[in-house]
């Protein structure tokens, strides 16, 4: 617990400080006003919030190639050289965190030769510099590569393609699978405000800074959909693009209209807190009834959330008891003092079940007594 509670701390830093950063491009790319509104949204957002405290790289990744994006569309506009370097620096990182984002490399690449209209040797000079910054960064922070190339070549390969192969979500929904997880994980606050806001944004559409940000988007949302292996919280890739955008139109409500949006925030936050402290990934919108309907249309995924709060729950009962635990022992062992296994026993003295999309609990012969419940 101790390690775990440590390094969670330092994620939770390194992208409070990637946010920062976020914050101020934002900031010169469009106002302070806006910054500051899309600093409030990924602040409150509740998917990004329990996603953000897992041991795992997907905020890192996702953060980083977000803010990528944003120091290439401060290039993009200002054409300081420096913005450039910068974003293939970070673009680098959130590789390094995990491959995904290497499918936005020939999207900036197309983004730095499309600014001059045409092809030029000027544009394929930031073009290559762009590309020798980003394997420059991966090779000085990466030296396994210097010493097996073809052996962390052929790794990286198999991850990028292999990885999650039958780990899938996939249910009835098909390639609309994201779209649907986007609406149960998005606060309603944010939904109705994008829903709301889509026709201005449509309108929008000859603005660079608003067709960047869409285009960005929906080359993540296409490529996860036509993925075979579908995994809930690759959606977050979507949600930051997403919070710009909408915090873009919010910014042109008036005083009292842009008042009543934050005081909807903070009572939405106090509820949250309410509900799901401290495990926020285990959200699902309210206005969808939640939880009962993502087990109802089989896309309720827990990924350990309070396995850790069951295993000081039982720390309590004293170290002489066993415990049956069929599933996510990894999210309960760290925590628990006792016995325990996951294969079952007559001698246990307690068993811990969860629900998921494919494990539904309607009663269990095995122990008819229900102790206690989180979440």
């Amino acid at each position: 617990p101790i390690i775990h509670g440590f390094t969670k701390s330092s994620l939770t830093i390194i992208l409070g400080i990637v946010l920062l950063f976020q914050i101020t491009v934002i900031g010169k790319l469009f106002n302070s006003k806006i910054s500051i509104i899309y600093g409030l949204f990924v602040a409150t957002e509740p998917y990004l919030i329990g996603i953000d405290r897992w041991f795992h790289v997907t905020s890192l990744e996702v953060s980083l190639a977000f803010l990528s994006l944003l120091l290439l569309m401060l290039w993009y506009k200002f054409g300081f050289k420096k913005y450039l370097i910068l974003s293939s620096v970070i673009l680098s990182l959130a590789v390094l965190s995990k491959i995904t984002p290497i499918i936005f490399l020939p999207f900036f690449i197309s983004l730095i030769i499309y600014k001059r209209r045409i092809f030029s040797l000027v544009s394929l000079k930031e073009g290559l510099i762009y590309i020798a910054v980003f394997a420059f960064v991966v090779l000085l922070v990466f030296p396994a590569i210097w010493v097996a190339p073809l052996y962390v070549f052929n790794k990286l390969f198999t991850a990028a393609f292999t990885a999650t192969a039958g780990v899938s979500r996939l249910t009835g929904f098909g390639t609309f699978y994201y779209l649907v997880i986007l609406c149960f994980k998005l606060s309603p606050i944010t939904l109705f405000l994008f829903i709301f806001f889509l026709p201005k944004l449509i309108k929008r559409l000859k603005s660079s800074d608003v067709v960047i940000a869409i285009t960005y988007l929906l080359v993540y949302l296409v490529f996860l959909s036509l993925a075979s292996q579908k995994i809930d919280r690759y959606v977050i890739s979507v949600i930051y693009p997403l919070l710009l955008l909408t915090s873009v139109y919010v910014a042109e409500l008036k005083i009292k209209k842009l008042l009543v949006v934050c005081f909807g925030i903070i009572i939405f936050t106090l509820w949250l807190a309410k509900t799901y402290y401290p495990v926020y990934s285990a959200y699902y919108s309210p206005i969808f009834c939640g939880s009962s309907k993502a087990l109802e249309i089989a896309i309720y995924d827990n990924s350990g959330a309070y396995f850790a709060q069951a295993a000081e729950y039982l720390n309590a009962k004293g170290r002489d008891i066993d415990v049956f635990i069929p599933d996510n022992m990894d999210s309960f062992s760290p925590f628990f003092g006792g016995r325990f296994s996951k294969w079952y026993s007559p001698e246990a003295d307690y068993i811990v079940k969860s629900q998921d999309f494919d494990r539904k609990i309607s009663g269990d012969e095995l122990c008819p007594i229900v102790d206690k419940t989180f979440g």
